[in-house]
């Protein structure tokens, strides 16, 4: 999807300021995501020594698709 297309169906608050035509990829999760995944990578950081501006969502969603790609 172009970004063009998803901008002209938002509010202006969830705008992105990219030109229109950048590719845009909608990643979707559903409940289990959180019991299978988020939370078993919450529970083995070191929350002490999170580096706070790194974002644990995006952290988890990295480390899950790293794995993926040494499965290929």
């Amino acid at each position: 999807m172009q970004v063009g297309w998803y901008n002209e169906h938002v509010d202006d608050e969830y705008k992105l300021s990219v030109p229109d035509d950048t590719l845009g990829v909608l990643v979707l999760s559903i409940p289990d995501m959180w019991e299978k995944a988020f939370i078993p990578f919450a529970k083995k950081q070191d929350w002490d020594n999170w580096n706070k501006e790194k974002d644990p969502l995006h952290e988890c969603m990295i480390h899950h698709f790293d794995k993926v790609k040494q499965v290929e």
